[in-house]
């Protein structure tokens, strides 16, 4: 992909803005997307008009490909989930809340949140040490005992 130099964007421009009036806030955009690729740092031009969130059908016209459609951010419900799922796996390990942020991907804060809001799950053994616990395991075994 070869770089316009701004006087060569400012003639297409004002030339696709009058041969086509109905798109002309697309050639707007197309515009902004040109001097964004000149002032831009980044190595890759789709990475720089994402930065700059320039619209996909105009970085699909100057780069000849769309950006990928992004991630679906993970619900807080599913993480809580993916934790206590991981809890049950785990039973009688001893952790600490960092471990627990990092597995839960999640903050330390809400990491603390969680331990405090499930005591069912977490044992506190010491200060920032936790033993993780399955309740249904943990019923059975005070049961037999």
């Amino acid at each position: 992909m070869e770089l316009l130099t701004p006087a060569e964007i400012n003639a297409e421009y004002k030339r696709k803005f009058h041969e086509d009036p109905e798109n002309r806030s697309f050639w707007a955009e197309w515009m902004r997307a040109q001097f964004c690729l000149i002032v831009g740092d980044s190595n890759h031009p789709m990475e720089t008009l994402k930065q700059y969130n320039v619209l996909p059908d105009v970085i699909k016209a100057i780069l000849g490909e769309a950006p990928p459609p992004p991630e679906p951010k993970a619900k807080r419900s599913d993480k809580y989930q993916n934790l206590i799922d991981w809890c049950m796996d785990n039973h009688l390990l001893q952790t600490d809340a960092n471990e627990i942020a990092e597995v839960g991907d999640m903050s330390y804060a809400t990491a603390i949140k969680f331990i405090k809001d499930r005591p069912d799950l977490f044992f506190r053994i010491k200060k920032g040490l936790y033993e993780v616990r399955n309740p249904k395991i943990f019923r059975e075994e005070e049961e037999n005992s």
